[in-house]
């Protein structure tokens, strides 16, 4: 990172950073090797040295097969937007503060993880727990798990 004074690296704030988000972009690389990045709603999971997210869709189709034929992919997420204005042109700035990491990748094939994985993210979503997942919900809906294995965290105020 080459703005070091901007860099984020209290555990707490980056969880802060991640509630505060409703929506990770998900990155992929395409069959042309082009990068294929997927905004996507999430839910994340403390879990060892990062953590962990999973993202919800169709159970086939573009970002499924990617993610079937990758071991790795990375992660952007965003928020705390805001305009800091400046009395001159180009001395404007931008409020942020952003999360960018890689990880493992998989669509996550075990059932009780999947419905585990699914109330967590209605409850990202809705704020609201205890979801009841449906029976055709589970077999219709792909569940993607990234086990986080670096970020990087920057913010502006």
């Amino acid at each position: 990172m080459r703005r070091r004074d901007r860099e984020e690296t209290r555990r707490e704030e980056i969880i802060n950073i991640i509630a505060a988000a409703d929506c990770c972009r998900l990155g992929l690389i395409d069959d042309d090797g082009l990068a294929y990045s997927v905004p996507l709603n999430f839910a994340f999971v403390e879990e060892g040295d990062f953590g962990v997210f999973y993202f919800h869709g169709a159970a086939q189709g573009k970002k499924i097969d990617l993610v079937n034929r990758s071991l790795r992919a990375s992660f952007e997420m965003d928020t705390r937007h805001k305009l800091l204005p400046a009395e001159k042109a180009c001395g404007h700035s931008y409020a942020f503060a952003s999360l960018m990491g890689k990880g493992n990748v998989s669509v996550v094939g075990d059932t009780r993880e999947k419905y585990d994985a699914l109330g967590l993210l209605m409850q990202q979503v809705t704020g609201k727990a205890g979801w009841s997942i449906p029976e055709e919900a589970l077999k219709s809906v792909g569940v993607i798990k990234l086990q986080v294995t670096e970020w990087s965290c920057k913010v502006h105020v």
